[in-house]
């Protein structure tokens, strides 16, 4: 298998899009702000790489690693 792409997984709840995504991805960070969700997250993905509280709270230099999507938008061509 070739190299994991990496995401984050913003209000994440209980795992959904990583569930979804499968063993071809790796999340490297994952949050939500209610604790419920992230027992429940906690439960199927562990909480190593779980961050609780507002979102709007986190900066950048937070987020392990480079922007996933960061050489994608470089990549996507606008049009006004």
């Amino acid at each position: 298998m070739g190299k994991r792409r990496t995401f984050y997984e913003f209000f994440a709840g209980g795992g959904m899009a990583r569930a979804r995504l499968g063993e071809g991805w790796e999340c490297v960070f994952a949050n939500d702000f209610d604790p419920m969700k992230c027992a429940t997250y906690a439960v199927n993905w562990g909480n190593d790489r779980l961050t609780i509280g507002d979102v709007a709270k986190i900066a950048a230099k937070d987020l392990p690693g480079e922007a996933p999507s960061r050489g994608l938008r470089s990549r996507v061509k606008t049009s006004l």
